[in-house]
């Protein structure tokens, strides 16, 4: 009888464990962080822990996707990265002297189709700074929606 019930213990605590193991695994992939490690970037301290945000691209990804980014990393750093690791993305920017680089084409939306341009917003802000000057910084909500200029 006492052995009996060992048995029965030891079988649902080893299912409480799997349960937990299965559990973990399924929202780690719900999550959907996408590590974004910086390629030569000299301001970037890969030394440093990650900065968690949040990204929403109109027409590509349409809900949150949580994302990593190293300290001091821009989010056109980021966004190279997840380009690399995604290529739906179709990141396209150019460089523009004076402005810096721009984000030009995400997906097959194109900047300039249907009077339309690539524009970020953080935590419901438009930065006054092109994609390759604002940090990333923990807790970030950054919507790309491809609309007619603000400005």
């Amino acid at each position: 009888m006492e052995k009996e019930l060992l048995k029965t213990r030891l079988i649902f605590s080893a299912l409480v464990v799997v349960v937990f193991i299965l559990g973990g695994y399924l929202w780690q992939k719900n999550t959907a962080i996408a590590p974004i490690i910086p390629s030569n970037n000299s301001n970037v301290n890969t030394e440093l822990a990650t900065v968690n945000a949040y990204l929403e691209i109109e027409g590509i990804y349409e809900n949150e996707v949580a994302i990593q980014a190293f300290s001091g990393q821009t989010l056109l750093g980021v966004m190279q990265q997840l380009n690399q690791s995604d290529p739906t993305l179709n990141l396209k920017t150019q460089d523009y002297p004076g402005l810096g680089s721009l984000v030009v084409q995400m997906g097959s939306w194109v900047n300039g189709q249907d009077n339309k341009y690539w524009q970020y917003k953080v935590n419901g802000v438009m930065p006054m700074v092109g994609a390759d000057q604002y940090v990333v910084q923990p807790g970030d909500k950054i919507k790309w929606e491809f609309k007619q200029s603000e400005f």
